[in-house]
C-alpha cells in the first residue's frame, strides 16, 4: 500500500516514484560494492566485500588503514568514479565507506548540473 504524500512530486505516479527509487538504491549500492573492492584490493585481503561494514571507521579501530593505503584507496576511487576528491575536507569524506560514498554522490551529482 502506497501513501501519497505533499512531497510528492506532480505528475509522477507512484510506479514512476518506485522506479527511481530502486534506480538511487542500485547505484548507491554499485558505488559501496565498488568502494568496498577497492578496500580488498589496497590491503589485499582475501574477504568477500560483503564482510566490509559500510560504517565501519576507515583508520583506527576499524578497518585500520594507513597512510599509503588510504592514497591507494584515494586513487582507486578518483579513477573508478572520474571524480576528484576535495583535499580541503578529504578526512570527513575518508571517514567511512558510506561516507566516501555520500561524497561520490554528492560530486556524481554536481557534475550531472555543470
Amino acid at each position: 500500500m502506497h501513501i501519497l504524500t505533499a512531497e510528492q512530486p506532480r505528475g509522477m505516479s507512484i510506479a514512476m516514484i518506485d522506479e527511481e527509487l530502486r534506480e538511487r538504491i542500485a547505484a548507491r549500492r554499485a558505488i559501496v560494492d565498488t568502494i568496498r573492492e577497492a578496500l580488498i584490493e589496497c590491503l589485499s585481503w582475501s574477504i568477500d566485500k560483503e564482510a566490509i561494514d559500510p560504517d565501519a571507521f576507515l583508520f583506527g579501530s576499524g578497518l585500520a588503514l594507513d597512510s599509503l593505503a588510504a592514497l591507494e584507496l584515494v586513487s582507486h576511487v578518483e579513477r573508478s568514479f572520474e571524480v576528484r576528491l576535495p583535499d580541503a575536507s578529504i578526512n570527513s569524506v575518508l571517514r567511512t565507506v558510506n561516507t566516501l560514498a555520500d561524497c561520490i554522490e554528492a560530486l556524481k551529482r554536481d557534475e550531472g548540473r555543470a
